[in-house]
């Protein structure tokens, strides 16, 4: 999930191949979130052929989905969690 976060938070476009053993498939459904929003492509290890990599890379209208990745990470997130962390404690405290 780091890595998704990350390459949305830096409007970064990717073809995922999600590690096949991961517990639950977590990288699959990870990754699935933003290819139902049409904003990557997923090959599973034992499906990706070079032939169906290099088409994938050649739909993809990168500078499209750059753009509509700005929209997945809320601009100054981690302003907003650690502003939320420090009026908890504080309301803890008190």
């Amino acid at each position: 999930a780091s890595t998704l976060f990350e390459l949305c938070a830096n409007t970064l476009p990717a073809i995922f191949i999600p590690y096949p053993y991961a517990a639950k498939n977590h990288q699959y459904f990870n990754a699935k979130f933003l290819q139902d929003q049409a904003l990557c492509q997923i090959f599973t290890q034992d499906s990706i052929n070079l032939d169906d990599f290099l088409k994938a890379m050649l739909k993809l209208n990168l500078e499209d989905i750059s753009t509509r990745l700005q929209n997945i990470v809320q601009k100054n997130g981690g302003d907003i969690l650690l502003e939320k962390a420090l009026s908890d404690n504080l309301a803890f405290i008190r």
